[in-house]
């Protein structure tokens, strides 16, 4: 048995690993255009701007790339932040082509997720509930 072990929808990590994509989208999008500024109007502060969102998605990309492996579905098993080229559920549906950029988006701001690939809804609300110890008991 290898000693790498998966979170089963850990939802720290599954909540930062998607605001990680959701951001990364984001700074890509403001890179952009922060780089076509500062080359149109050759104004450097808008160029380092685009610099430090070039640096802000790869910093994020390498996290991502490190820890998106370890998160799968507990119905299929399958790793549902990777980006992957096989067959999709049926009825999945993509957000600007990315099948992982909705999922990304659906844990981040409804607390839920639609797995692609088993089509399973996965929803949490707050903490699990668990057994606490009586204080007053010994």
């Amino acid at each position: 048995m290898s000693g790498r072990g998966h979170r089963l929808l850990s939802r720290k990590w599954l909540f930062l690993l998607s605001l990680f994509l959701v951001v990364r989208v984001v700074a890509l999008v403001i890179g952009i255009v922060f780089f076509t500024l500062g080359a149109y109007e050759q104004s450097i502060s808008h160029l380092i701007i685009a610099g430090a969102c070039l640096a802000l998605i790869l910093l994020l990309q390498m996290i991502h790339s490190i820890e998106h492996t370890k998160i799968v579905c507990p119905n299929c098993r399958s790793q549902i932040l990777r980006t992957s080229r096989c067959s999709k559920h049926r009825m999945a549906k993509k957000l600007l082509g990315s099948y992982t950029l909705r999922l990304a988006l659906q844990i981040v701001f409804t607390n839920s997720f639609l797995c692609q690939f088993c089509n399973q809804r996965y929803q949490w609300r707050g903490k699990k509930s668990g057994h606490t110890a009586n204080p007053e008991g010994a």
